[in-house]
C-alpha cells in the first residue's frame, strides 16, 4: 500500500486513515510538538492506531529530517520529514485494514513457517538477534574501518565502551524489539540516565551506524551520551548518521579554525 500526498495546506494538520476512510484535520495544537508527544496525543485519540510524524526538523525543513513510526523508526538520510514539513503535514495516523485473499493461503503459511524455522536455526542469525547491529563496532574496529574522528582514522581506542555487546551497553540494555513480521528481534531496548537526562525504553537504542556517527566518528566513547542523543533525534525528528557526521565535520573545522 501508498500514499501519494499532492501539494500543501493552508495550516497544520495531519491525515487520518481510519477503516478505508480518509480525512484532513487541524494540526495547530500539534504544531511544535517533539515526536513522541504528538504520537501519544494521536493515540489517545485513536485507539489502536499507528502514527507517523515528524517533529521540529520536519518542521524547520532541515534537510536531513526524518519521518518517525512508533518514535523509534526513522525513514532517514534524503529528508523526508521535510517534505511532511513542507506540506505542513503534521502527522498519518493510520488504522483498520482488509483482508487479503491469497491464491493458496495454507501453502503461503507453510512456507512462512518454513522460512522462520530455517532463519532461526542459523548461529549467526541467532547471534544477530541477540545483539542486533550495535555489536558490529568491535568488528569494524579490528579490521581498521571504524568511522573516526570524522573519517580521518579507522580505530577508536575506546570502541568496546560503546560496542553493542561490551559491557557498558550491556548495563543500560534491558530487553529486545522487532520490526512488523520479523522474528529475529535485533532491536534495542535500553533504559538509563545521562547527566540527570532521563534515557526512555519508548524511543530505543542505537543501531551500529548511530554508535559510529555520534560515537567514534565524534571521538565519543560515552555510550549514555550517545544513547541520549540518539533519543533526541528520534524526538525531534532528526537523522542520527547525518546528524552525527555533521558535528563530526564541525569539530574538524573548528580545530582548523574555518
Amino acid at each position: 500500500d501508498g500514499i501519494i500526498i499532492r501539494g500543501k495546506a493552508a495550516k497544520p494538520v495531519y491525515l487520518s486513515l481510519v477503516d478505508g476512510k480518509a480525512e484532513i484535520h487541524d494540526a495547530s495544537s500539534l504544531w511544535g510538538l517533539q515526536t513522541g508527544e504528538t504520537e501519544e496525543i494521536l493515540k489517545r485519540q485513536y485507539e489502536g492506531a499507528r502514527v507517523s510524524s515528524i517533529g521540529l526538523a520536519g518542521e524547520n525543513l532541515v534537510r536531513f529530517a526524518c519521518i518517525i513510526n512508533d518514535m523509534s523508526r526513522a525513514a532517514g538520510r534524503p529528508g523526508f520529514g521535510a517534505v511532511m514539513g513542507s506540506k505542513n503535514l503534521k502527522a498519518i495516523v493510520v488504522k483498520g485494514g482488509q483482508a487479503k485473499s491469497f491464491h493458496d493461503a495454507d501453502m503461503l503459511a507453510e512456507i512462512r513457517k518454513k522460512i522462520v524455522q530455517e532463519l532461526m536455526g542459523n548461529p549467526g542469525i541467532q547471534e544477530f538477534g541477540k545483539w542486533g547491529s550495535s555489536a558490529a563496532v568491535m568488528g569494524l574496529n579490528e579490521e581498521g574501518i571504524l568511522p573516526t574522528k570524522n573519517f580521518q582514522q579507522g580505530i577508536f581506542d575506546d570502541a568496546e565502551k560503546i560496542d553493542g555487546a561490551g559491557s557498558r551497553f550491556k548495563d543500560i540494555l534491558v530487553g529486545r524489539d522487532n520490526c512488523t513480521g520479523c522474528p529475529i528481534r535485533c532491536k534495542r531496548l535500553i533504559k538509563g540516565n545521562f547527566m540527570g537526562r532521563a534515557i526512555e525504553e519508548k524511543y530505543g537504542g542505537p543501531e551500529y551506524e548511530t554508535l559510529a556517527a555520534l560515537g567514534s566518528n565524534c571521538l565519543n566513547g560515552d555510550v549514555l551520551s550517545i544513547s541520549l542523543a540518539n533519543q533526541l533525534c528520534n524526538r525531534y525528528g532528526l537523522d542520527t548518521i547525518s546528524t552525527g557526521v555533521t558535528i563530526a565535520f564541525a569539530m574538524e573545522a573548528s580545530e582548523k579554525g574555518l
